[in-house]
């Protein structure tokens, strides 16, 4: 819940509108893409602005395309303990977790049904011999678990 005096929740958040060209240039566009970069310092903090999911979402004729990155950098990849095993494993992320996390940048929730990925990401570039790992029946099954959720064909689809 916001107060609107501060511009700040009740969990102590802030919402930074975007700029404006940002809203109209993402109504006009033939494409949005989506990357390269660091995820959460570089693609993210550009995405969670208030109203961006929307305008994207609104964007239904035309492709939003992820580029993923050919390798992992300090956001995606990391070192830490395994529980059971008391040893150091290095943990990666797949370009499913990459789609997750901008799907939920974008889905800012607002009271609507939760949004298929396709109002957001409609295509998945990578370069040939990324390392990043490209398991299409995760991506599949996480698209799939979106319907399941409650989401809503697009109305160009209907």
């Amino acid at each position: 819940k916001q107060n609107a005096s501060f511009g700040w929740s009740d969990r102590h958040e802030i919402y930074p509108a975007p700029n404006p060209l940002l809203l109209d240039a993402l109504s006009n566009a033939n494409c949005i893409v989506f990357g390269c970069g660091s995820l959460f310092t570089s693609v993210l903090p550009s995405l969670v602005l208030d109203g961006v999911g929307e305008a994207v979402a609104r964007a239904r004729s035309v492709p939003k395309v992820l580029l993923l990155n050919g390798w992992h950098d300090r956001e995606t990849c990391w070192s830490e303990t395994d529980t059971r095993s008391g040893e150091l494993v290095v943990r990666r992320m797949d370009a499913t977790d990459f789609v997750k996390a901008i799907v939920d940048a974008l889905d800012q929730g607002n009271g609507r049904q939760i949004p298929l990925v396709t109002d957001y990401i409609t295509h998945i570039f990578f370069p040939s011999g990324t390392e990043i790992d490209i398991d299409e029946s995760s991506l599949a099954e996480y698209c799939k678990s979106r319907l399941q959720e409650g989401g809503h064909m697009p109305s160009s689809q209907s």
